[in-house]
């Protein structure tokens, strides 16, 4: 479109547009929210259920009151997590090999210890305690409550439509912004 706009006046714009933005435009009908009974659900937890063991340092994990998600993706991280939690993993004090039985073993172990011990606090004191550690953690939010979220309201990523039958219909807004054709 600004392309379109550009061959047409000469004149170039800025376009904007975020991951967040983008996020919310994929998760579809999830995000819709009306005073009128759509007549479907989703399921919030569905894309969440998290099932491999080796990817403890890289998931979301059930809190006493949510959910949190981590994302340890370097072995400083990991060990910084796994400190954290107050779970050992003998990943860091010794290398067992990718292909060894076990590292299966292990890292199941691990990740059930880390779910366990996951349960005993609210996200927001499990989020207070990796803010602390310098640990990437964030709360997991329902993508039905996003339209309520203080950076999607701060963005203007969400917008009300008047339905004829839907009443007012608040929906993901556009997932750019283009200075001269808004």
């Amino acid at each position: 479109a600004a392309l379109f706009v550009r061959e047409r006046t000469g004149e170039g714009q800025k376009i904007e547009t975020s991951l967040l933005a983008t996020s919310l435009a994929l998760q579809g009908a999830g995000f819709l929210r009306s005073d009128v009974n759509l007549g479907f659900t989703v399921d919030p937890e569905a894309s969440s259920r998290e099932r491999r063991p080796l990817a403890a340092y890289y998931r979301v994990y059930r809190t006493k009151d949510t959910m949190v998600a981590v994302a340890c993706l370097t072995p400083v991280l990991r060990r910084k997590m796994a400190d954290a939690v107050g779970i050992e993993d003998p990943r860091h004090t010794r290398e067992i090999p990718r292909q060894d039985p076990e590292m299966l073993v292990v890292a199941k172990a691990f990740t059930e210890a880390v779910s366990e011990r996951m349960l005993e606090k609210t996200t927001a004191e499990w989020l207070a305690v990796f803010d602390a550690a310098r640990v990437p953690a964030g709360p997991v939010r329902k993508v039905a409550d996003m339209a309520d979220d203080e950076q999607v309201l701060a963005n203007n990523l969400a917008t009300v439509v008047d339905h004829p039958l839907a009443k007012a219909l608040t929906m993901v807004g556009p997932i750019m912004r283009m200075s001269g054709t808004p």
